[in-house]
C-alpha cells in the first residue's frame, strides 16, 4: 500500500512537472518564431500570434494601459466591454510590471517585448492548480483512476498547446479546476458558498459563458442537499450578483450606462443562425435571407436615429439583434433545434492542434476549411475524439457499476456538461467544448481503470 501510495507521487508529479516543462518551453519557441507580422492574401497586414480573438484581448490591454498611464483610475480605465472583462486587463497589467508596451507609436504590436511570459504565467498557474487537485483526487480514487486523471489533465494534447497560447482559455481551465475541487468535497460551512459566488463571478470575469453556470450549479445543491442546498444556492447567487453588480457599476463609471455583459455576447444567435432560419421561414436562399438581416438592420439604424459610436445605442443595437434572432425562433423551434444538434457533432470535435493552426492560417482565404490537407487533418481528429470518447463512455460505465456514491460525480459532471452544450454547442467551434474535458476527464480515468483491470483479467486467465 505505501509503495502504491509512493509510486502514485511519483508518477503524478513527473506527469504534471512534465507538462509544465513542455508549456514553458512551447511558450518561448512560439514567440520565438512568430512574434512577426506577415500579409494575408486580401492584403490587410496581421500578427501572426495575436490575431483573430487575441488581438481584440490585446488591443482592450493597450487602451486598458494607456489609459492608467494617462493617469485614470481604474474604473475609467480601457474601452467598452466589447469582450471578456479579465483577461485585457491582467495582459495590460503584465506590461505595466515589466515597463513594456504593448503597441509602438503606429498603433501596431510591438515586436520583442516578451511575450512569452504571458503563457509561461499560465501555465505556472495551471500546473499549480493541477498539483492541488491531484491532492484531493488522490485519496478518492485508485492509483489507476489518479494517474490517468492526471495524466489526460496535464498532458492531453488539445488542453496542453492552450497553455503556450494567447487564447483565454488555459487561466479559465485553471478557474474550472478550482472549482471541480470545490464541489468533489462540498464544505457544510455555508459562508463558504457565498464565496463561492464571488469566485463564479472571477469565472464570469473571464468567459463570459459562465454567465448562467449558477442554475446547474444551483440545481445540483438543491437536488443533493434539499433544504440546505437551496441555503447554499442562495448565497452562491448572492456573492455572485456582488461580482456582476461591480462590473456594471465600472463600465457605468466610463459610460453612464449600466450593464455587465459583453457586446458581442448577445450578437451571435443573429449574426451566425437568425438568417439561416429566415431562409426556411420565408423560402429564400441563405445568401438573400443574410443580406435582408443587414439591410434590416442600417434600416433600423436609420429610422431610430442610431449612433454606433456611444454605448447607449450599442446596446440598442444588441437588442435588436436579440429581438431579431427571436423573431426567426418563431415557428422554427424544430429547425433550430435540428441546426444545434447538428453542429453540437462539430462542437464535440476534440481538435488536438486547433492552437497551433492557429499560428498558421489565413483566415481572409476563402473556404479554407475545404482544402485537401484541412480534409485530411478532420479525418484525424474524428479518429481522435472517438477514441477519448469511447474511453469516457467506459468510465461512465465503471463509475455507475463502482458504487452508489459516484453518482452524484455523474450527475454534477453531466450538468456542466449539458450546460456548455446548450450554451455553446449551436456555434460548432470544437475550442469552445475544451471546457468539458475538465470534467470529462474523471469518466477517462474510470475508463483507463475498467480498460486495465480487463486485460489484467484477461491474462490472469491466460
Amino acid at each position: 500500500m505505501i509503495n502504491s501510495q509512493l509510486l502514485k507521487n511519483k508518477l503524478c508529479y513527473l506527469i504534471i512537472l512534465t507538462g509544465l516543462i513542455f508549456s514553458i518551453y512551447n511558450s518561448f519557441q512560439i514567440v520565438l518564431k512568430n512574434d512577426y507580422f506577415f500579409e494575408r492574401d486580401d492584403g490587410s497586414v496581421r500578427h501572426r500570434i495575436i490575431h483573430s480573438s487575441p488581438k481584440g484581448y490585446w488591443d482592450h490591454a493597450h487602451l486598458f494601459k494607456k489609459d492608467l498611464e494617462e493617469n485614470k483610475s481604474f474604473l475609467e480605465s480601457g474601452a467598452d466591454l466589447e469582450m471578456d472583462y479579465l483577461y485585457p486587463k491582467l495582459i495590460a497589467f503584465y506590461y505595466k510590471i515589466i515597463d513594456e508596451d504593448i503597441k509602438d507609436d503606429k498603433n501596431n504590436f510591438k515586436l520583442k517585448n516578451y511575450k512569452f511570459g504571458i503563457p509561461i504565467i499560465q501555465s505556472v498557474i495551471y500546473f499549480f492548480i493541477l498539483y492541488l487537485f491531484y491532492r484531493k483526487i488522490k485519496n478518492k480514487f485508485d492509483i489507476i483512476v489518479v494517474v490517468s486523471v492526471i495524466s489526460f489533465l496535464g498532458l492531453e494534447p488539445t488542453i496542453l498547446t492552450y497553455h503556450s497560447s494567447f487564447w483565454s482559455e488555459s487561466l479559465y481551465f485553471s478557474l474550472l479546476l478550482l472549482l471541480f475541487i470545490f464541489f468533489l468535497d462540498p464544505p457544510k460551512e455555508y459562508y463558504k458558498f457565498f464565496f463561492l459566488g464571488l469566485f463564479l463571478g472571477l469565472l464570469y470575469m473571464q468567459r463570459s459563458v459562465t454567465l448562467l453556470l449558477f442554475l446547474p450549479l444551483s440545481f445540483y445543491l438543491i437536488v443533493m442537499k434539499k433544504k440546505s442546498g437551496v441555503i447554499q444556492s442562495f448565497l452562491m447567487i448572492i456573492g455572485y450578483i456582488l461580482v456582476l453588480t461591480f462590473i456594471g457599476y465600472n463600465e457605468n463609471k466610463k459610460s453612464g450606462v449600466f450593464y455587465f455583459t459583453p457586446h458581442t455576447q448577445g450578437d451571435a444567435h443573429w449574426h451566425y443562425v437568425s438568417h439561416i432560419l429566415n431562409a426556411k421561414k420565408l423560402n429564400i436562399s441563405y445568401a438573400e435571407s443574410s443580406k435582408k438581416k443587414y439591410e434590416d438592420l442600417e434600416l433600423w439604424i436609420e429610422e431610430n436615429d442610431i449612433d454606433r459610436k456611444i454605448v447607449r445605442d450599442k446596446r440598442k443595437i444588441l437588442n435588436y439583434k436579440k429581438n431579431y434572432f427571436f423573431d426567426s425562433l418563431q415557428g422554427n423551434f424544430v429547425e433550430y433545434l435540428k441546426f444545434h444538434i447538428y453542429k453540437s457533432f462539430q462542437f464535440f470535435l476534440i481538435n488536438f492542434s486547433h492552437s497551433n493552426i492557429h499560428l498558421n492560417i489565413d483566415k481572409s482565404q476563402i473556404d479554407w476549411w475545404k482544402t485537401d490537407d484541412f480534409k485530411k487533418h478532420l479525418k484525424l481528429i474524428i479518429f481522435y475524439s472517438s477514441i477519448i470518447y469511447l474511453i469516457c463512455l467506459l468510465g461512465l460505465i465503471n463509475l455507475i457499476l463502482d458504487s452508489r456514491e459516484n453518482r452524484k460525480l455523474i450527475f454534477f459532471v453531466t450538468l456542466i456538461v449539458l450546460y456548455y452544450t446548450a450554451i455553446l454547442g449551436w456555434t460548432g467551434i470544437p475550442r469552445y467544448n475544451i471546457c468539458n474535458l475538465m470534467f470529462l476527464s474523471i469518466f477517462f480515468g474510470f475508463g483507463i481503470d475498467l480498460m486495465f483491470n480487463k486485460i489484467k483479467k484477461l491474462l490472469s486467465v491466460k
